[in-house]
């Protein structure tokens, strides 16, 4: 079986290189190369860079097909037809193979050219709850760029009812894949992440952990503001984003010490047990791979009732849960977690035992190859 993954990528300065999506489209395709499968990458290169190009070596290295194409510029509706001309010549060549699209953006010219060349086995990962779906425009290009789609996968079921309920796209092609995600290698003790983070291992001050995008929708100003309720806390927030200016001139009103910024590191996930709780307080959420990344490393979370992370969260089975509309449950919660240990040390173990159960990769890649089986008319050997 061949497959060609399409997925929009760049590297700016100052910003995290790849998200949960693309993390997971690394770990799909290395768990397909291993099965036997033909893969390939293409990446749609908005802003070109050394970090870019080494992943691509990689890849390569590991026996997988890399073919970027050039975007060099920010996305708008134009990119769409500027890349009209290189996308169709390249999909009329692989029109019996499988083409997997990830992400919006170019997701949508990629689905477009693809259903124009001819190629009739188009899946599309939808990796988000994105509020601008429900946009009218983006709405009806969405439904007019289904009659290329033989399915969609959701990551999630928050994000299944989202496209069924709010984008009106037919429930029969939409199946949900949860991700997956390997095991680590080895886990830092608590003591070691904090000195690879240059945190002292002997401060007992409660230390809250933020692992991602410095963006609106991960509203990381509300660990701010919940930080300057309790001045015992310490916060350590690893990331980069649009938001980095604001959050260090804010952070600045606070006692000194009591927040700490680290821009974001490949090893960043390796350094959640540095951590007493993981906290992410989104506005919206597809999934929040983090989550899973500090299920495994067996730290506690705190997460808002946005989209998925309930559903992740096992309805708070796993990790506490606070209204991200309500201005003081995330202090109120915070404060909870400092006072019950106890309880956090058995909500880190039920999220283990959880991710382990419900979150592997290989029910992530198997899930998956049915679903290219079913668009491929083929059965199971």
């Amino acid at each position: 079986m061949r497959v060609t993954h399409v997925i929009n990528v760049a590297e700016i300065p100052g910003r995290p290189l790849f998200s949960g999506s693309e993390q997971h489209v690394f770990v799909l395709m290395a768990e397909q190369q291993s099965r036997g499968l033909q893969v390939e990458f293409a990446p749609q290169v908005f802003r070109d860079g050394p970090n870019l190009q080494k992943k691509f070596s990689e890849l390569q290295a590991a026996g997988i097909t890399v073919a970027p194409t050039l975007v060099n510029g920010p996305y708008h509706w134009q990119t769409n037809l500027r890349l009209l001309p290189r996308l169709l010549p390249f999909f009329r060549t692989r029109r019996q193979r499988l083409i997997h699209t990830h992400l919006d953006g170019v997701d949508y010219a990629a689905r477009f050219a693809a259903g124009l060349a001819g190629c009739r086995r188009v899946i599309s990962t939808v990796h988000n709850n994105e509020p601008h779906y429900a946009r009218r425009r983006e709405r009806l290009q969405l439904q007019f760029l289904d009659r290329w789609n033989a399915r969609y996968i959701a990551i999630s079921e928050c994000v299944h009812r989202y496209l069924v309920d709010r984008l009106g796209l037919p429930p029969k092609k939409i199946v949900t894949i949860y991700y997956g995600l390997p095991a680590p290698a080895a886990i830092l003790t608590r003591t070691e992440a904090r000195r690879r983070l240059g945190l002292d291992p002997d401060d007992p001050r409660f230390t809250v952990g933020f692992i991602g995008r410095f963006e609106p929708q991960k509203d990381p100003h509300s660990l701010l503001r919940a930080a300057a309720e309790i001045p015992e806390l310490q916060l350590v927030m690893v990331g980069a984003g649009s938001l980095a200016v604001d959050l260090l001139r804010d952070a600045q009103r606070l006692p000194d010490g009591q927040v700490h910024f680290i821009p974001y590191r490949p090893d960043a996930a390796d350094l959640i047990p540095a951590f007493d709780l993981l906290c992410l307080p989104s506005r919206w959420e597809g999934f929040g791979l983090v989550l899973l990344e500090a299920m495994v490393r067996n730290v506690p979370i705190a997460g808002s009732t946005a989209g998925a992370i309930p559903e992740i969260l096992d309805h708070g089975r796993c990790g506490l849960l606070f209204d991200p509309s309500q201005p003081s449950a995330l202090t109120t919660c915070l404060r909870y977690a400092m006072a019950q240990r106890q309880e956090l040390s058995l909500l880190a173990q039920r999220a283990a035992a959880w991710a382990e159960s419900r979150f592997t990769t290989a029910a992530m890649v198997e899930q998956t190859l049915t679903v290219y089986r079913e668009v491929s008319g083929k059965q199971k050997s």
